[in-house]
């Protein structure tokens, strides 16, 4: 003879249990995580209107140099993922931060991680939203007036030949197609409320191309002319090369 049990009881049973997997969560200390970019150029410190070298040997310098960082997230070592709300957040160069962009994450639970994992850009539901608030404001300078949508790096600069400037060089990515998303492997590090620090280097050397690997090689006209590339196919290659800038910095844990 079959024993029924009544839906009241499941029904109890279940909001215990959610209660339980709940509790278990909220119980949980949670911390505040800096995760910090040191932003260089081949080994330096990356400032405005400073000469420096790329990998196919051009000597250039950049008077703009500004990118967003989106949608952060945190895979514990047990799988679950804390994902960061509303997260936006703009690098601009300037010559007083000598590379240095910190961005606070806020009530981390604690524990061991295995990977992190953000976007370069803004997303595509946010990108075809119209002009935002915070820093998607359009004050910053990141957002295009002359279609929907915001740039995700902007750079510029000039291009110099023998010790001489020559024409400027404008490289703004932007469009859905230039979303990169970079996953880095946090080798289980363990975050606490004494060792809370994720620290990485962006290299920007390598958005110019000549490693092995990239997408394109932004090589300096040699006939001093400038060069403009706003959104596009080849923003989209330009993208795909400073995806592969980043990479934790062991020399900071």
């Amino acid at each position: 003879m079959r024993k029924y049990i009544p839906l009241l009881v499941i029904t109890t049973l279940l909001w215990l249990t959610g209660c339980q997997q709940n509790q278990d969560t909220t119980t949980t200390p949670k911390i505040n995580v800096q995760l910090s970019f040191a932003n260089e150029f081949g080994g330096q410190p990356l400032q405005l209107n400073t000469l420096y070298t790329t990998l196919l040997n051009d000597q250039l310098t950049l008077t703009t140099f500004n990118y967003y960082v989106s949608n952060i997230k945190l895979k514990k070592a047990d799988g679950t993922i804390w994902t960061q709300e509303e997260s936006y957040h703009l690098y601009k160069a300037d010559d007083q931060s000598n590379g240095q962009f910190t961005i606070n994450l806020q009530e981390v639970p604690q524990g061991q991680y295995t990977e992190l994992t953000f976007s370069i850009g803004v997303d595509p539901l946010r990108n075809s939203s119209g002009a935002q608030e915070g820093v998607l404001d359009p004050l910053n300078g990141m957002f295009w007036t002359w279609k929907t949508g915001y740039m995700f790096v902007k750079s510029e600069g000039f291009y110099y030949q023998n010790n001489k400037k020559q024409g400027a060089w404008v490289y703004h990515t932007g469009d859905d197609a230039s979303y990169q998303t970079v996953t880095l492997s946090l080798n289980n590090v363990a975050l606490n409320a004494s060792d809370n620090r994720i620290a990485l280097k962006a290299d920007v050397q390598k958005m110019f191309g000549g490693f092995a690997g990239d997408a394109t090689q932004l090589k300096a006209p040699t006939d001093g002319s400038s060069v403009s590339i706003r959104g596009g196919a080849q923003s989209v290659l330009i993208s795909q090369n400073y995806r592969q800038m980043f990479r934790l910095n062991q020399d900071a844990q």
